[in-house]
């Protein structure tokens, strides 16, 4: 799952950047086969309960380790989840492509 999406069609690796853009588009062209294909984000669901899990965990061992912690370092912990998941967020993005239903 750690790894870049490709085109469905001509198996171009996009970029890091490139998917990022991509990723907020609904159906895309790809440059090297000019073939369209759309955006699957059902591994990002993987990804979000994955890192929702981990962070109910760390929160509940940091509070049960230390009870008298403060509201910011909590804050602090979920931050760092959430910018894990943006830094994530494109290895888990897939192609897929669109006439696949047409062609059955």
């Amino acid at each position: 799952m750690l790894k870049l999406p490709t085109c469905p069609h001509c198996h171009t690796v996009y970029s890091y950047g490139e998917v990022k853009k991509i990723a907020k588009e609904k159906s895309h062209t790809c440059y090297h086969c000019k073939k369209e294909f759309k955006t699957s984000k059902k591994p990002c669901i993987i990804l979000v309960l994955v890192l929702l899990v981990l962070a109910i965990a760390a929160n509940v061992g940091v509070l049960y380790m230390t009870p008298s912690l403060n509201f910011y370092v909590l804050v602090g912990i979920n931050i760092v989840f959430v910018l894990l998941f943006i830094v994530l967020y494109p290895l888990f993005t897939a192609f897929k492509d669109i006439n696949k239903k047409q062609k059955k």
